[in-house]
C-alpha cells in the first residue's frame, strides 16, 4: 500500500481492507502497514483454499497490535461477493463502526486530524511553490553545484530555506543586511 493509499484512507471515516486468500495478501497485509488503517476487514472469495489460514493470521496479527483509543476492534468478515454473502454483515459492521465514532470522542478527533493533515499538506504546497517560484534558474545552479560536488544539498537547502524565511517568503529578494541596526 503506498502513501497515496494511506492519507486516502486517513481521510476516510471508515477505512475497509479488503483481502482474498491465495494472492500473498497476508503477508503484503503486514508489510503494508494496513493493520493500522483498516477499521474493518473484508476476506473476499472465502470458499477459496487458504481463506482460514488468512482469517487466522489476520486475526493474530490484529490483537499482537496495538490498541484503538477509541476502543474499537477491527472485525473481520467473510464475504462471496459473487453469491452475495456476507455483504449484510458487512453493512452491519460498517454501520456499528459509525455508531462507534460519533459516539465517542473518536470522531471530533478524526476529524481534527483530518483538518490538521488537510492544513498542512495545503502549507506545504504553498510553500513549495513560492520556494521554488523565488528560485527560478537559481535551482539549476545550485543543482550544479551539489552534483559537482561544490556544495552539500543540506548547506543549501538550510540557505535557501533561511532567505526565505527571513525575505518574509520570497527566496529571490537579496538579504537585508544591516536592517537591525
Amino acid at each position: 500500500m503506498g502513501q497515496d493509499e494511506v492519507e486516502i484512507a486517513r481521510a476516510a471515516d471508515t477505512s475497509i481492507v479488503v483481502l482474498v486468500p491465495g494472492l500473498g495478501d497476508e503477508i503484503q497485509a503486514i508489510k503494508a502497514g494496513i493493520l493500522e488503517i483498516g477499521d474493518i476487514f473484508v476476506i473476499n472469495k472465502c470458499e477459496q483454499e487458504g481463506a482460514d489460514r488468512l482469517e487466522n493470521e489476520l486475526r493474530l496479527m490484529l490483537e499482537m497490535g496495538s490498541k484503538r483509543p477509541d476502543g474499537w476492534v477491527p472485525p473481520i468478515y467473510r464475504i462471496e461477493a459473487i453469491k452475495g454473502e456476507g455483504i449484510k454483515e458487512l453493512l452491519e459492521g460498517v454501520r456499528r463502526h459509525r455508531e462507534t465514532l460519533l459516539e465517542g470522542e473518536g470522531h471530533k478527533r478524526h476529524l481534527r486530524e483530518r483538518a490538521r493533515a488537510e492544513l498542512l499538506e495545503i502549507i506545504q504546497a504553498e510553500v513549495m511553490r513560492r520556494l521554488l517560484e523565488g528560485l527560478g534558474e537559481e535551482l539549476e545552479r545550485m543543482v550544479e553545484e551539489v552534483a559537482s560536488r561544490r556544495k552539500d544539498p543540506y548547506t543549501l537547502a538550510e540557505e535557501v530555506l533561511e532567505r526565505f524565511l527571513c525575505q518574509g517568503g520570497d527566496p529571490s529578494r537579496p538579504e537585508e543586511e544591516g536592517e537591525n541596526g
